[in-house]
């Protein structure tokens, strides 16, 4: 119990700075198991974007190559053998080129960034600060 004649006084410096440190440290490991969520959500985002890619260029692989054999039979009757390899050939690649810039452009960093972890840390940054500067006053 505490003394009713006596004054309560306020908790002493190393009190504030202790209380401090192991709210840091708290934090600090709120901050590593955010960034470890987030970082596992990321990766299986990746992973998943990537076996899609890739089964998405198979199958379009194998149509293609049906397709482009039947185009070739077809135009074969107007621009010889060659010619219609040679054209079909030509269109295949730009449509290949063109499907894979699309797929690495969904796979840029920016867009697997941990965005939340990043804005959490600077907001926690900010308050460590904020925090520290009135516990030493």
């Amino acid at each position: 119990m505490t003394d009713p004649q006596r004054p309560i006084q306020p908790p002493s410096l190393i009190q504030n700075l202790r209380a401090l440190f192991e709210d840091t440290i708290d934090l600090f490991r709120k901050e590593i198991e955010l960034a470890k969520a987030e970082f596992s959500e990321k990766l299986s985002q990746a992973q998943s974007g990537l076996t899609m890619i890739f089964c998405g260029l198979l199958l379009c692989a194998v149509a293609t190559f049906l397709l482009a054999q039947a185009l070739v039979t077809w135009l074969a009757i107007y621009l010889g053998p060659a010619g219609a390899a040679l054209a079909i050939g030509a269109a295949v690649l730009l449509f290949g080129v063109i499907a894979l810039w699309i797929g690495a452009a969904r796979l840029k960093p920016q867009n697997l960034k941990p965005v939340r972890t990043i804005r959490a840390t600077s907001e926690n940054a900010t308050q460590f600060k904020e925090t520290f500067n009135d516990k030493i006053k």
